[in-house]
């Protein structure tokens, strides 16, 4: 009798670790909430498969696969190595999900359009290149909590703030005590920019930039930076952006 229970056991406990181990990635994207996220083409396992198109809140993938990262379970993390296709770009990063519920992205490499953030961004109109380089970025909630990389926009246009190519820019963004800061500078902008900006704890950011027209600076954009007020002894106006996240 201990003997039949014991195969029963085996067979009972072999079962369910197929059932964990296959199971369908298209059955595990009907669990998410409604309207979280669009897909078509899901194929494979929850462990290693793809979507051929994905699509959530604005933001368009295709060609997506993910791959299971095991090891990472000892450092308390459910971790996937993914990659995908984005409109004239591509996106490869491994994410992890901490059991306190902390996301972490590593290793984060992505050339996308800036168009594709216009929706979460709220810029209508907005375009440019994006290219970002992350050795790694956490996440509480939707709040950054953590960021060592870096960012580059080229041919940044945004007509709520310019009516115009705004030009290049680029930032570094690091980790310190009480949240994430970034040093902002432009690479080729129609405006001298340096600039720091911090993201607090408490959701409080805060962005102070020196600002300076050149010599291709548009006399509209001029017009603009003088409503800053006077500039100083170098000809650089201050400009202070503060608010919650």
């Amino acid at each position: 009798m201990r003997y039949r229970w014991r195969l029963t056991l085996v067979a009972v406990a072999t079962f369910l670790l197929g059932v964990v181990l296959l199971f369908p990635a298209r059955v595990a994207y009907h669990l998410l909430p409604e309207g979280l996220a669009t897909a078509s083409g899901v194929d494979g396992t929850v462990w290693r498969g793809r979507i051929n198109e994905l699509n959530s809140n604005g933001i368009y993938l295709s060609n997506v696969s993910w791959r299971f990262r095991p090891l990472r379970l000892f450092s308390g993390e459910l971790a996937y190595s993914v990659k995908a296709d984005v409109m004239s770009g591509f996106l490869t990063t491994d994410v992890g999900l901490g059991f306190g519920g902390t996301i972490y992205l590593r290793e984060l490499n992505a050339a996308i359009p800036a168009e594709m953030l216009q929706s979460s961004l709220n810029l209508p109109g907005l375009s440019g290149s994006i290219a970002a380089t992350f050795e790694r970025m956490a996440f509480d909630g939707e709040l950054p909590i953590a960021a060592v990389g870096n960012v580059e926009i080229i041919n940044l246009v945004a007509p709520r703030i310019f009516r115009g190519a705004l030009g290049g820019y680029k930032a570094e963004f690091f980790t310190q005590n009480n949240g994430i800061s970034a040093s902002v500078e432009d690479t080729d902008g129609i405006v001298d920019l340096a600039g720091s900006l911090t993201v607090t704890a408490d959701r409080n950011y805060q962005f102070i930039g020196q600002l300076a027209p050149k010599e291709n600076t548009p006399e509209n954009m001029r017009q603009q930076m003088r409503v800053l007020g006077s500039p100083n002894e170098r000809g650089q106006y201050q400009m202070r952006l503060e608010g919650v996240l």
